[in-house]
């Protein structure tokens, strides 16, 4: 009876340590397949953060080659003066017979305008985005300046008149 017991005991015993190991390897084994778990949400993440940002970026710009370009055209007829603001917040005041041509609003690269006539312009200063009067095929090119363009079509000349700045 007494080698039974023992049987028992060493039989327990090795089924305890059976119980042990496999608590510890499947604890071992969680904290493994965490880990695994873990990174491959980080990675997924990843990846989808960078599909939501090109998706962003290539929507944004379909949306803009989408959207009409609005010209506004500003024509003085003859024997009258105006003022036009342009979307910049730069002035223009047109002669007699002076026609501009202009977007509503300015690309992000330029700041583009066409003259035909005569016009003096006070041209709000911006380094990244120059400033481009037209006028036939002369482009003149300011960051911030006051000058005067005289463009018309019966003369062969164009002129422009510094009172402030570069062009």
């Amino acid at each position: 009876a007494a080698s039974l017991g023992a049987e028992n005991e060493l039989t327990t015993s090795i089924a305890l340590d059976r119980f042990k190991s496999r608590v510890i390897n499947s604890e071992k084994y969680s904290r493994k397949n965490a880990k695994l778990v873990r990174y491959r949400l980080q990675i997924a993440a990843s990846f989808l953060l960078v599909i939501f940002s090109l998706g962003y970026y290539i929507s944004r710009k379909y949306i803009q080659m989408q959207q009409p370009m609005v010209i506004n055209q500003v024509i003085m007829p003859e024997g009258s003066k105006g003022k036009v603001v342009l979307p910049d917040g730069s002035l223009v005041w047109l002669k007699s017979n002076t026609k501009i041509v202009y977007p509503e609003t300015f690309s992000d690269k330029v700041r583009a305008v066409k003259v035909f006539g005569e016009a003096y312009f006070e041209v709000v200063p911006n380094k990244q985005k120059p400033f481009i009067v037209n006028a036939d095929q002369l482009a003149i090119k300011v960051l911030g300046t006051k000058f005067n363009v005289r463009n018309y079509n019966e003369r062969d000349d164009i002129t422009v008149s510094l009172l402030e700045g570069r062009v």
